[in-house]
């Protein structure tokens, strides 16, 4: 079954999740804090040097890493080979490397053509095809 909805939350629940937030960045009182208090305790975000930057664009690989760490978090995740998957591709940043083989080997990102596109700011329309592409169960 699924879990509380944050509006059906006691005021209590949503401080045992909001006080898991480590960014230094994150005003736990905002809509997202309760998430943030979730996806930060799993290791589902991890942001950078402390801080998550929650008004700021994400990027491709960003999202894909976000996904990848649900994977991990929900025992759903296989280490691919990076260098067999992504073969002459190099339109990602080396730190997301893995991240980004790991999406592309299971249908979540370079549907499209050759193109990984890692490093290009994500839209609405990209992190849906993504989501879908990611889900366990089909439509």
């Amino acid at each position: 079954g699924r879990g509380k909805k944050v509006e059906d939350m006691t005021k209590a629940e949503k401080l045992a999740w909001t006080s898991k937030v480590t960014f230094t960045d994150v005003n736990v009182e905002e809509y997202y804090g309760v998430a943030m208090g979730w996806a930060d305790s799993l290791d589902i975000a991890n942001g950078s040097n402390g801080k998550f930057r929650p008004t700021e664009t994400i990027t491709r690989e960003e999202f894909a890493a976000l996904l990848s760490n649900y994977a991990k978090a929900t025992g759903d995740y296989e280490a691919v080979d990076a260098d067999e998957v992504l073969g002459s591709a190099t339109d990602y940043t080396a730190w997301a490397k893995d991240v980004v083989a790991w999406a592309k080997a299971n249908g979540i990102m370079g549907n499209n053509g050759a193109a990984i596109n890692g490093t290009g700011v994500i839209t609405r329309a990209e992190v849906a095809a993504m989501a879908v592409n990611y889900q366990p169960e089909a439509l």
